[in-house]
């Protein structure tokens, strides 16, 4: 049986900023006091996430099409909600960069407009490891 070569790991959890939406006006990402994409990630080919972003909010439901070293193929599907107002939602032709840790792509909205972002993941905090004591064997 031929050997089939293992990819490369990834891990899209973390919290992600909304950072671009070029083809909607400036101002409103500023609907939305913190734009962004919480994704949960513990399936290498799979993904779950919400949303908040400009008057939009709901889920996606995501896959991992392909993986290289700096880069991967993603697709997800989305649902969810614009001013409380259903959105019956589609799907996204999405790209990862790992050289700027940002989510590119465009999600399709079914009978709707095309949306393209920019998402960059928002650095988790680094948590201080606790210094060791020193024993009073060690004078």
């Amino acid at each position: 049986m031929p050997r089939i070569p293992s990819r490369p790991p990834l891990d899209l959890s973390g919290k992600w900023a909304v950072v671009e939406l070029p083809s909607m006006m400036d101002d409103y990402l500023e609907l939305t006091p913190d734009p962004h994409v919480l994704i949960t990630h513990t399936e290498f080919e799979t993904f779950s996430a919400t949303f908040q972003f400009g008057a939009q909010e709901g889920v996606i439901d995501g896959r991992v099409d392909e993986v290289w070293t700096h880069a991967a193929a993603l697709f997800f599907t989305f649902v969810g909600t614009d001013e409380g107002d259903d959105v019956c939602g589609a799907a996204a032709d999405v790209s990862y960069n790992a050289a700027d840790d940002t989510i590119t792509g465009t999600m399709r909205y079914h009978e709707g407009d095309d949306l393209p972002f920019v998402w960059r993941r928002v650095p988790s905090p680094s948590v201080a490891k606790p210094k060791r004591k020193r024993g009073l064997s060690g004078r």
